[in-house]
């Protein structure tokens, strides 16, 4: 097992496994309540800025993109889900996560705007003691982490207060393509267009295919709870990482019996990326690095881990025999009885397996331009992230993680990405009266706005 406590702590505080038991009734259990993309039929034919996702990281983008002129008619964001966020919703909700992993610094707003931790600060007498404490601890610069209905009331914030919710519309694209004026006709399966100059995508991630769909259930797409019932006394979940981590103790703290079946290690880390690659010394290194080897390191981090806080718990589970975990384990089989056979022969009884088994690179639109990769990733310019040899096109979230690192897909990723591609367009647009070297350059240090590149 492995307990990997690198969270940058001056103070060095203990783990404190009781931020994950809090309870608080929230706009979070209402995900009909999100700001919801428009219909397509009432969307411009042109705009200047196409953003291609209305997840973490095209909120994020849109609402930089607001503080340099491209609002209202200018920008244009397109998704095929129902909501802003939606899958992350999703996500977090079937899991029954309430606290943030990431610190109160990650967040969706640009620096002009309200923070995170400034924006919880006005819901103060609401607050728990426990996130009282972790507020004080984000004041002090100390890893802090944030209640997940709070975080998801300041990205609503954002998206409002930013009229990106007048500016989105449900719209699969299907292709994309640059016209001879230079301009991107974008299309959907059903020949609507619409035409840019600029556009970035910010497609992310989606559910791996569930390998063991007979038998299981697929936890990212499906709520777990839809199958629990009085005769369910037992579950497997297959997984190690985050999501998996929440619905076990979801289903624990339902009583039920759980065998935590993980491919690796079982492993709790203060995150899910080191915190040298949102700094200066990981992004330095990173950009140093071949394709090759910048390849070998994606794949090195992307591995699931639990929270640090999950482990006080799990342990005393563990003692109370309720806890299971089967670590380094291969499954074999999974017979119709929901029987687990591992690779060593060992049989894991179950009534219900949940599958959490994560996350691989959306399916981008064609882009009939062609574009160049590298192990599935696209190849990026590392300083503005613009598509190789495709003019005006960019691309932002996972997708980029060639360019910007392992945290391209995280929510501190995509401010970083909206730093290198708007100073990019900025510069593109003449815009001074934004005075973009206040604005861009200095928001965060030289390596993240200008990185070292290496031939």
């Amino acid at each position: 097992m492995k307990f990997i406590n690198d969270c940058d702590s001056v103070l060095n505080n203990e783990i404190n496994s009781e931020i994950m038991k809090f309870d608080r009734n929230s706009f979070f259990n209402n995900i009909e309540e999100l700001p919801v993309l428009q219909n397509k039929v009432e969307m411009n034919s042109k705009t200047d800025l196409v953003i291609i996702g209305t997840g973490m990281v095209g909120i994020t983008l849109a609402a930089r993109a607001w503080h340099l002129g491209f609002k209202g008619d200018r920008i244009t964001l397109i998704d095929g889900n129902e909501y802003f966020a939606e899958n992350f919703f999703r996500r977090t909700k079937n899991s029954e996560q309430k606290i943030m992993r990431s610190s109160f610094i990650h967040h969706v707003a640009p620096n002009e705007d309200i923070n995170l931790a400034d924006f919880t600060r006005l819901k103060h007498n609401e607050l728990t003691n426990i996130e009282k404490e972790q507020l004080t601890l984000a004041r002090m610069g100390e890893r802090s982490l944030p209640s997940l209905d709070i975080f998801l009331e300041h990205v609503k914030h954002v998206v409002i207060n930013h009229n990106l919710h007048k500016r989105a519309f449900k719209f699969s694209a299907d292709s994309i393509e640059q016209n001879t004026t230079g301009k991107w006709i974008i299309s959907d399966s059903e020949g609507q267009k619409i035409e840019s100059k600029y556009v970035v995508l910010a497609m992310g991630q989606s559910p791996k295919e569930n390998m063991y769909k007979e038998h299981s259930i697929n936890a990212h797409v499906d709520n777990f709870k839809n199958y629990l019932n009085e005769k369910i006394k037992t579950v497997n979940i297959i997984g190690g990482g985050n999501t998996s981590a929440h619905i076990v103790k979801s289903c624990l703290d339902r009583n039920l019996k759980v065998n935590w079946i993980i491919r690796n290690e079982e492993n709790y880390a203060c995150t899910d990326i080191p915190h040298k690659y949102w700094r200066d010394e990981g992004y330095l290194k990173f950009s140093q690095m071949t394709l090759d080897k910048r390849m070998e390191e994606i794949k090195r981090i992307y591995k699931g881990s639990a929270m640090l806080e999950h482990k006080g718990i799990f342990d005393d589970y563990k003692k109370d025999n309720a806890l299971t975990v089967f670590d380094n384990a291969t499954i074999q089989e999974i017979d119709k009885n929901k029987t687990i056979i591992l690779q060593n022969k060992t049989r894991v009884e179950s009534d219900l397996i949940i599958s959490t088994i994560g996350f691989e690179l959306k399916k981008l639109p064609q882009i009939k331009n062609g574009i160049n990769t590298f192990n599935g990733f696209p190849v990026l310019n590392d300083s503005t992230l613009e598509a190789e040899g495709l003019k005006n096109l960019f691309i932002a979230s996972s997708h980029s993680a060639l360019s910007l690192g392992p945290a391209a897909k995280n929510i501190d990723g995509a401010r970083i990405a909206s730093e290198r591609i708007f100073k990019e367009l900025a510069k593109r647009e003449g815009i001074e009266k934004y005075n973009v070297k206040n604005i861009l350059e200095n928001l965060t240090n030289w390596s993240r706005n200008t990185p070292v590149l290496k031939k």
